[in-house]
């Protein structure tokens, strides 16, 4: 009869070691929640060659340290623990078992599952802490880590940002400024990272495999670089909301961000000191990468781009609720060589904006105001080149336009603004 036994719970016992389980080949079940007396150290290698166990319950235990010995078959599909995840050494894992969780008792909160529809690993934590010994040379990266979404969000801030927002079907960004609907994550994001209310140290390993990278209310960054550039280089899209702290995006370490970067997409929301997004370039800086920007809710900005900055690629930009945004350049910077491709702008409700550039905008295509009314040109102009833009606004505002060739509204196609 042992042997065809499939759940052995032993819960709450005074166990204290493990006899041989050479007579238990069915077990897939076992469950030593609370058995505080039982020696792992005997234990481990006996659990371990039980062939056919799927489910391991260790929580509420004394485990000094990661079972190594257990998660190395890769057959346990639930393992259940309660060691301290700073003692996890992973510079020796070669492979992290699916179905992980921490519990209470871990100082951590912790989970890791693996989906079998996009074959990405999630991981959920409650700090840092988990990934101090996670190398950015791990072997995990190639034989666990190809796809993932990692987050990091205190346990009692989790059920509040539950729902993120990519996930969000209602979020107003998805549409107006990717144009295309999101499923659960950004299109081509295989390796995702989001950091919620904490202090985001001693993640360097994982921020140099991550794709996108989320930072919500994060704590003591003043700016982006703080995280070091070189870290940064896998990120090709970067969502920043809510960090208090934060005064600017990049500082003068800026000059060298076109070797090391190959961001497309950066997105900034309700930064309440936030200044400056480039401050104290002097050299001239081209942003190959950079395709999209979004900028929300920042009411402390007064300048956006300094006069060193150019963004060739640049495709659409959006900014809204800035109430101290004068302008996105001075007039010394012309649009030709400033923006060269971007063809769609978004200003809403920026009541000091007087300029954007000085030229004009060789692509622009649509161009959305609302609530600007010290913007009293547009950089458009006429010529066989440039493609008719679609302008679409107040009608008050729209009649005290200032042109320099009145020939140029006639090039222009403006409808009266409506849903942004």
């Amino acid at each position: 009869m042992m042997s065809m036994l499939r759940v052995l719970d032993l819960s709450r016992t005074s166990i204290e070691f493990f006899p041989t389980f050479s007579r238990l080949p069915e077990l897939r079940c076992l469950f030593l929640r609370g058995c505080r007396r039982l020696n792992f150290q005997e234990s481990v290698f006996h659990i371990a060659d039980l062939p056919k166990l799927k489910e391991l319950d260790l929580s509420g235990t004394a485990l000094p340290e990661f079972p190594y010995g257990i998660t190395k078959t890769g057959h346990i599909l639930s393992l259940k623990l309660c060691t301290e995840s700073n003692a996890v050494d992973w510079k020796v894992m070669q492979w992290l078992q699916a179905g992980l969780t921490w519990d209470e008792h871990a100082g951590v909160d912790a989970s890791i599952n693996t989906c079998v529809d996009d074959y990405r690993t999630y991981l959920s934590v409650s700090n840092t802490s988990f990934f101090q010994s996670l190398d950015k040379d791990s072997p995990l990266w190639d034989n666990c880590f190809l796809r993932f979404h990692f987050r990091v969000c205190p346990s009692e801030e989790a059920n509040r940002d539950s729902e993120f927002v990519f996930q969000n079907e209602n979020f107003v960004f998805r549409e107006t400024y990717f144009g295309t609907k999101y499923c659960s994550h950004p299109p081509n994001a295989c390796r995702f990272l989001e950091i919620h209310h904490v202090r985001p140290w001693g993640i360097g390993g994982v921020l140099n495999h991550a794709d996108v990278v989320l930072l919500n209310d994060v704590k003591l960054v003043k700016q982006l670089s703080d995280f070091e550039l070189q870290n940064l280089r896998a990120m090709r899209e970067c969502w920043i909301q809510r960090c208090d702290q934060m005064e600017s995006i990049f500082t003068a370490e800026l000059e060298d961000v076109s070797e090391v970067l190959s961001l497309e997409k950066l997105w900034i929301s309700n930064l309440e000191k936030l200044s400056f997004l480039f401050a104290g370039v002097e050299k001239e800086t081209n942003f190959t990468s950079l395709k999209h920007i979004h900028i929300d809710c920042c009411p402390n900005l007064v300048g956006l781009f300094c006069s060193t900055l150019r963004f060739q690629n640049l495709e659409t930009l959006q900014i809204r609720f800035c109430d101290k945004l004068e302008s996105v350049y001075d007039h010394s910077v012309i649009g030709e060589e400033a923006f060269p491709r971007l063809h769609t702008l978004r200003l809403w409700e920026l009541p000091e904006l007087k300029s954007v550039c000085g030229g004009i905008l060789p692509c622009l295509k649509h161009l959305k105001v609302k609530e600007c009314p010290e913007l009293k040109a547009l950089p458009v102009g006429v010529n066989d080149m440039t493609p008719i833009a679609i302008i679409r606004g107040e009608r008050q505002w729209w009649n005290n336009l200032t042109w320099e060739d009145e020939r140029i509204k006639s090039h222009l196609l403006f409808r009266r603004w409506g849903r942004f």
